[in-house]
């Protein structure tokens, strides 16, 4: 009999990658989410049903696994309250259905920021937590809530993703403040990338469908109770590195020079880091993802016809 997959989160950016990945790879899925949900199961071909966490009650459909990406970005954590409520609350809220419902294995969707904004020396996943944000403080206190319910009968996974790119699955997502989804938006609508900071900050980049697998390939593998996964690709750009593929592809697509605007830092800080991961990745040699720059290639075409 085959096993189903249920995927939280359907109308997000993350959450709609797994699910065409999940279908690709040969899953039965099923997905959630709170709007959209003749749209979403149109563009997807499976059925997507309504969920809501801060509601008093939820139903889903039964499945054997579920992966929880339903959860708070960083921009909606900047609300504190709401995002509680989301996160944490809709998390356990969320378990707890899973559990009583005889769910087998539950994978909850984390970041890799609860290890601190600007990270150096080598991550791995004992490495101490540092709350200095909403976004990683509701992600530390949801996985707390998970690893109380792990049992013989009932797995629970945290994969804690670095910085995640690709190209939107779906109509529906919307998270132009993604890096390089933010940059490229910028150079068509004003032909400047404008940074916050000196964008001399390192940060890993894992393209979408490798962090996919790597959640799928988990579901496949684990054998305790309870883990935590980085999910993380080991390739390291600072901001500004990015801010330049994105003009040199701006380039090529418009004919245009791109410019690059940015702040100084206190002691201009460039931080130096590497991930230590137990994940579960792909064996198969030939498998490759879209680099960042055939990624920014791709999104300026994209990007191009929506603006």
């Amino acid at each position: 009999m085959q096993k189903e997959l249920l995927v939280t989160g359907s109308s997000g950016f993350f959450g709609s990658a797994l699910i065409n990945r999940a279908l690709k790879r040969g899953w039965f899925v099923k997905g959630t989410a709170r709007h959209s949900l003749g749209i979403l199961s149109e563009q997807f071909g499976v059925d997507i049903n309504y969920l809501d966490l801060s509601k008093d009650t939820i139903s889903i459909p039964k499945a054997n696994y579920i992966v929880h990406c339903a959860t708070a970005n960083e921009i909606k954590s900047l609300d504190l309250f709401k995002s509680i409520d989301s996160t944490i609350k809709g998390t356990k809220k969320l378990i707890e259905y899973c559990l009583e419902n005889r769910f087998e294995h539950f994978i909850y969707i984390s970041t890799v920021g609860i290890y601190g904004r600007e990270l150096n020396g080598e991550i791995n996943e004992n490495s101490p937590f540092q709350a200095n944000s909403n976004y990683a403080l509701n992600h530390y206190y949801a996985e707390k809530i998970c690893e109380r319910y792990a049992s013989r009968n009932f797995k629970v996974t945290i994969i804690r993703l670095s910085n995640v790119y690709g190209i939107p699955s779906v109509s529906t997502v919307d998270r132009n403040t993604l890096v390089p989804i933010c940059f490229v938006v910028n150079l068509l609508r004003k032909g400047v990338v404008e940074l916050n900071s000196s964008g001399l900050q390192q940060r890993d980049f894992i393209n979408q469908i490798e962090a996919s697998d790597i959640v799928l390939n988990s579901l496949n593998n684990q054998k305790s109770n309870f883990d935590i996964i980085n999910a993380s690709s080991g390739k390291s750009y600072s901001i500004i590195e990015i801010a330049k593929i994105a003009c040199q592809e701006y380039s090529k697509f418009s004919g245009k020079v791109g410019k690059i605007t940015s702040m100084p830092d206190k002691n201009n800080y460039e931080n130096n880091y590497s991930f230590s991961s137990k994940a579960y990745k792909s064996k198969d040699k030939n498998l490759e993802y879209l680099s960042i720059n055939e990624t920014i290639s791709e999104l300026f075409k994209i990007y191009n016809a929506l603006i």
